[in-house]
C-alpha cells in the first residue's frame, strides 16, 4: 500500500508542478502548436502594433507528454500514463495600457485524461499488489479494511480530488501595465506605472498574420529566452498566440 499511496499522492503533486510553471506566464510549443486555436482572423490593415495588440490572445498546449515524463521520473514507469491529450490555455489580454495574463486547464480534456488515468491506475495497482505477493482478493480486502471502499472507488475518489485541485491551482491570473515600443519590438511590462517607467522588463514580440509571437524576454536590460523554466516541460520559444 505504501507505493500505492505514493502514486496517488503524486497525482496531487503533479498539479502543483504545473501550477508553479504557470504562475508567471506559460506556454508550451507542443506537438499541437500548429493548431492551438481554430480562430482565423484577418490581420487589420494600417493599424499600429499597439492597436493590433488590443484584445485577447490564446495559446493552447498539450501537457500529456510532460505528465508522462513526470510519471517515468518518479516511478521508472510511464506505462499507466494515458495517451489522452491534456490541454492548458494561456491567455494574454491587452487594453489601453492594462494587461492580464492567465492560465486555465481545459476541463473537458482534464476529465478525459483523468478518467483514462484512473482506469490505468486500477490495473497498475492490481499488478503491483501481485508483484508484492498479494492476490487480487487479498488486495481488495486490504483496501476495503483501510478505506472502506473498493479499489475502483478509492482511485475514483483520488482522481476527483486531483481534478478539483488541478482546476483550482492551474487557474491563474496576473495583471500588469504595458507599453508598446514598435521600433524596438518590445512590449514593456510592469506591475504598476512606476515599475513600467523603468523599462527593465519586456516581452519581445512580432506579428505574423493573425498570430502574436513572443520570442523572448528582457529582464533588467538583458535578453533571456526562458524566464519561467518552461523548457523543462517542452515549452520552447517562440510562443505563438492566436487572437480570439
Amino acid at each position: 500500500m505504501k507505493k500505492m499511496s505514493k502514486l496517488l499522492a503524486l497525482l496531487l503533486a503533479l498539479v502543483m508542478v504545473f501550477c508553479l510553471a504557470a504562475c508567471g506566464s506559460d506556454n508550451k510549443e507542443s506537438k499541437n502548436n500548429e493548431d492551438e486555436t481554430k480562430a482565423h482572423i484577418e490581420e487589420p490593415k494600417g493599424e499600429s502594433d499597439e492597436e493590433k495588440l488590443v484584445g485577447q490572445w490564446a495559446l493552447r498546449f498539450d501537457l500529456s507528454d510532460a505528465m508522462g515524463a513526470v510519471f517515468a521520473d518518479a516511478f521508472g514507469d510511464d506505462s499507466f500514463a494515458p495517451n489522452t491529450e491534456l490541454y492548458m490555455y494561456i491567455t494574454l489580454e491587452f487594453d489601453d495600457g492594462e494587461g492580464m495574463m492567465g492560465s486555465v486547464l481545459d476541463e473537458d480534456s482534464l476529465d478525459d485524461y483523468m478518467a483514462d488515468l484512473g482506469d490505468n491506475l486500477v490495473d497498475y495497482l492490481y499488478d503491483l499488489a501481485e508483484e508484492n505477493g498479494k492476490s487480487r482478493e487479498e488486495f481488495e480486502a486490504q483496501v476495503d479494511a483501510d478505506y472502506g471502499m473498493t479499489v475502483e472507488e478509492y482511485v475514483e475518489e483520488e482522481i476527483a480530488l486531483a481534478i478539483e485541485a488541478a482546476s483550482e491551482e492551474l487557474t491563474v491570473e496576473m495583471s500588469f501595465c504595458y507599453e508598446v515600443d514598435e521600433d524596438e519590438g518590445c512590449i514593456y511590462i510592469g506591475e504598476d506605472e512606476d515599475e513600467l517607467s523603468s523599462k527593465q522588463e519586456a516581452m519581445i514580440y512580432s506579428f505574423s498574420g493573425s498570430k502574436l509571437s513572443i520570442t523572448g524576454f528582457i529582464s533588467e536590460g538583458e535578453e533571456i529566452d526562458d524566464p519561467f523554466g518552461l523548457e523543462a516541460i517542452g515549452a520552447d520559444m517562440p510562443w505563438k498566440f492566436v487572437k480570439g
